[in-house]
């Protein structure tokens, strides 16, 4: 679920929630002069685990890393600040693939993401509700 959220408020503080207390979780921050450039967040997913409401790809198989959060603080923006916090939050773990959700109605964020070496596998609707995400994956150099 990443990309430019505006989900901020109680509904952001329970996934922040969810995703910390698990015992992989993995956060990266930005810092500029002292100041906050941004931050991503994640965790492996379990054995056989994947998004809630899609199917996992029959080609990705493994250990998996699931980027949940990515923010860039807005003056930061279109200063590949956003690619070296993925990066470094990315080559954090020892996984053969990533994984992330981004909002439909954001093609411009998938599409930089595919420029990262994204490919869209599927979408989903994670819950009654939500938004209609695109399910993003991608090889890494440890898979």
């Amino acid at each position: 679920m990443t990309g430019r959220s505006r989900r901020r408020g109680p509904r952001f503080s329970y996934f922040v929630d969810l995703w910390s207390g698990r015992a992989d979780w993995r956060c990266v921050s930005g810092w500029e002069g002292g100041a906050p450039v941004g931050y991503a967040y994640g965790s492996e997913f379990r054995p056989g685990g994947w998004w809630k409401g899609a199917d996992r790809p029959r080609d990705v198989r493994g250990r998996t890393f699931a980027l949940s959060e990515l923010m860039v603080v807005e003056q930061w923006r279109g200063t590949g600040r956003a690619r070296r916090i993925h990066d470094a939050l990315i080559r954090s773990a020892d996984v053969g693939f990533v994984t992330l959700l981004v909002d439909s109605a954001h093609p411009k964020v998938q599409a930089l993401y595919e420029k990262w070496g994204y490919g869209k596998r599927g979408e989903v609707e994670p819950s009654g509700g939500a938004p209609l995400y695109a399910v993003m994956v991608r090889g890494t150099a440890a898979g």
